[in-house]
């Protein structure tokens, strides 16, 4: 995976967690596991607002960036 500046990126998985997404996949209909729910591929700006959605709906106070998680 490619990131900011063109550097590459790994993200590493648990054997739990591929096991998970290979189960998810096979019952899945489209190619990518995180898509809209027409199968299309996810922009930011859509995740970034539901984050923000999910995060006022709990509660939460901060400024809904996806690097506040970490």
């Amino acid at each position: 995976m490619r990131g900011k500046g063109n550097k590459e990126r790994i993200v590493p998985i648990s054997i739990e967690g591929r096991k998970m997404l290979y189960k998810f996949g096979a019952r899945h209909q489209f190619d990518l596991i995180f898509s809209t729910a027409h199968g299309g591929k996810l922009s930011y700006n859509n995740m970034r607002r539901d984050l923000n959605g999910l995060m006022k709906k709990l509660g939460i106070e901060l400024d809904g960036s996806f690097h506040c998680l970490s």
